[in-house]
């Protein structure tokens, strides 16, 4: 079973004990704090993958480097991992978290990449058809700018991509006359 699988499974009780306490969008934020934190943090990530060093060592690692700044449910699930001897899904944990919660919460991600800088007219038409995509929920978009798309647009949601760039015209036409 991959990593990312079994971070799902350990993932859905932790965010049914968060929805229980009204914590979840807390627990959210600790997570991608977490998950920004070893990803920033080499030597971390290192030791965290390392399988010479015990579980309950990294485990100690972790509550010291985090106690204070994250929730103690978050914590109790280092915890929890490293009893189980499966701190190697943490890497994967606040991805696993983050779609559960987005399912439950019924958000739909969707990201846009431009060439440029869109204007917000341009943003409220995305998300108008986002909306006629998914039809309920709410549509939460992240933009980012590249500039190698040349002008145009892509829009990648959760089950397709649209790709209304120049850049990918040119390929094709390229690969065409090839």
């Amino acid at each position: 079973m991959s990593l990312a699988r079994v971070a799902q499974r350990y993932v859905k009780p932790l965010i049914e004990v968060a929805l229980e306490q009204k914590i979840e969008k807390r627990v959210l934020e600790d997570l991608a704090f977490v998950d920004h934190t070893i990803k920033t943090n080499r030597n971390l990530a290192v030791m965290l993958s390392n399988p010479i060093i015990y579980s309950d060592k990294k485990q100690k690692v972790l509550q010291e480097i985090f106690r204070g700044k994250v929730h103690e449910l978050v914590i109790k699930f280092f915890e929890v991992l490293a009893k189980n001897t499966r701190d190697e899904i943490l890497p994967y944990v606040y991805t696993a978290y983050k779609n559960e919660y987005n399912r439950i919460k019924d958000i739909h991600e969707v990201k846009v990449i431009s060439a440029s800088e869109l204007n917000a007219q341009n943003m409220q038409e995305i998300e108008a058809l986002c909306q006629k995509i998914y039809k309920t929920g709410t549509i939460s978009i992240q933009h980012a700018i590249n500039p190698d798309l040349i002008a145009g647009i892509i829009i990648q949601t959760e089950y397709k991509q649209f790709d209304l760039s120049v850049s990918s015209r040119l390929r094709k036409v390229k690969s065409e006359l090839i």
